[in-house]
């Protein structure tokens, strides 16, 4: 029976102890350490000054060019790049795929709120009118006080109202 060696995927035999192309040790622990080193390498991220060295998680410094990079440049270089990409489909998307997803925005929302209205049914016993009526004041009374930015009046407007 044959199998691939992980570092040079030449065909190696089950009972070898090295591959015979590159000299690679097939034992449980090299073949472990192996994969923990490229496992290390997957998760290195590009340093966000420099562009040219991997970071690898938990190193203090970038090994290229010795800058400390800080936990929101890290998460701005590996979000950054799918983040334009996901704007730049929405801003050049033609007016059907827009609208298809919104209509699959629409559907998924009402599946979530009908499965979210029988489960509260489910756990309160029936009773929750009640408490969706009390709900909505509370959330309608934090919005009009400001608590809920964008929903309602800000506090700078509710102190420029006339009364």
């Amino acid at each position: 029976m044959k199998f691939r060696c992980p570092k040079c995927s030449a065909a190696c035999g089950l009972f070898d102890r090295a591959c015979q192309r590159c000299g690679f040790l097939l034992t449980a622990r090299s073949v472990l350490r192996l994969y923990l080193v490229q496992a290390r390498q997957a998760t290195a991220l590009e340093c966000p000054r420099c562009r040219k060295g991997a970071v690898p998680i938990g190193a203090k410094v970038c090994p290229a060019c010795g800058e400390i990079p800080t936990f929101r440049d890290l998460v701005e270089a590996t979000v950054g790049p799918p983040r334009r990409r996901v704007r730049n489909y929405c801003d050049n998307a033609p007016p059907h795929a827009k609208r298809l997803a919104q209509w699959i925005y629409l559907l998924l929302s009402a599946t979530l709120l009908w499965w979210l209205l029988g489960y509260v049914q489910q756990v309160t016993g029936g009773h929750w009118l009640g408490l969706a009526a009390l709900s909505m004041l509370y959330l309608t009374a934090s919005a009009r006080r400001g608590g809920c930015p964008g929903a309602g009046s800000s506090p700078s407007h509710t102190t420029r109202r006339a009364w």
